[in-house]
């Protein structure tokens, strides 16, 4: 049981939202558009989650390489890793090898979703994995370039969204786009504020993302940025008539993000009095994609009513 619980430890399950939600969220738009299946719906959901798993495990063990990790002295509950490397609890070539395998898993079952659909299906699913396999791995390094936080919301916003909706209906569609933004607006939050009590080991470590780059008082300014482009994705589809008036519902989140912002504001070089602003963006991420979920189900049976 220890050993297990070393392993969801690495492989950092409870962060599973992450790829969880975009799921969800895509196959709830199904749905209502009357496509969904529960067969297919439970293997996008092994395959979103593998390339998740193998994303923490390959990014612990190039951040291992890297010495990032190893600089961390600060390490939180959000950021620095899982921190089993470290404190040599799985030797890093195992982590490695662990990617791999959750790699191929989500390979197969990409293949696998190919053969069901059709060949475009293989745009997402390839693009899924390179992004995820080049986020800190050589040599395109993306996330040590300041590409991180548009890598991660491309890879579980419009991607992951988008690609678990075309599994059911074999098309693209704007709403399925539109519902991908605040999300993916959200997960790039994480990671975003993740980077501020990392950002002295990761600058030692020429992991130059834009904390790092423009210093992290002034990068706090860029998380409200990425938290007013969030809300506004919320508000201007409906507005516009693109979205159901029901995914409005996604407002309700506001009284996590306010608190977290304020707490980024006062605290963003103290790494543990950070650590409540870290754990309530990821609770808002969380709350606008199961309010969206709700919109999209109650504008559905509204229609079937």
């Amino acid at each position: 049981m220890k050993r297990i619980a070393l392993w969801i430890r690495a492989m950092r399950v409870p962060f599973l939202q992450a790829s969880l939600i975009p799921v969800a969220l895509g196959s709830t738009l199904a749905y209502r558009d009357g496509t969904f299946s529960w067969g297919l719906f439970w293997i996008v959901v092994v395959a979103i989650g593998a390339i998740n798993i193998a994303t923490n495990l390959s990014n612990d063990y190039f951040d291992h390489r890297s010495g990032a990790d190893e600089r961390n002295t600060r390490p939180t509950p959000f950021s620095g890793g899982s921190r089993v490397i470290q404190e040599g609890r799985i030797p890093s070539e195992t982590v490695f090898i662990a990617a791999m395998i959750s790699y191929a898993v989500a390979i197969l079952l990409g293949l696998y979703l190919t053969l069901l659909t059709d060949w475009r299906l293989l745009v997402f699913g390839v693009s899924g994995v390179v992004l995820s396999y080049f986020y800190t791995a050589p040599p395109l390094k993306l996330g040590y370039r300041g590409w991180g936080e548009p890598l991660v919301g491309l890879l579980l916003g419009p991607l992951a969204v988008m690609g678990s909706y075309y599994v059911y209906s074999h098309t693209v569609t704007v709403p399925s786009f539109l519902l991908s933004l605040p999300i993916g607006f959200l997960i790039a939050a994480i990671l975003y504020i993740n980077e501020f009590p990392d950002a002295d080991s990761d600058a030692a470590a020429g992991k130059r993302h834009w904390i790092v780059r423009v210093g992290q008082k002034k990068a706090v300014k860029g998380y409200f940025a990425i938290l007013v482009a969030a809300y506004l994705s919320i508000l201007l589809p409906v507005a516009l008539g693109l979205l159901p008036a029901w995914t409005l519902l996604a407002l309700a989140s506001l009284p996590l993000a306010v608190p977290a912002g304020r707490l980024l504001n006062r605290f963003y070089d103290q790494s543990q009095r950070l650590i409540p602003a870290m754990g309530l963006t990821v609770g808002t991420h969380l709350a606008v994609g199961l309010l969206q979920i709700v919109g999209l189900l109650l504008d559905a049976w509204r229609g079937h009513a």
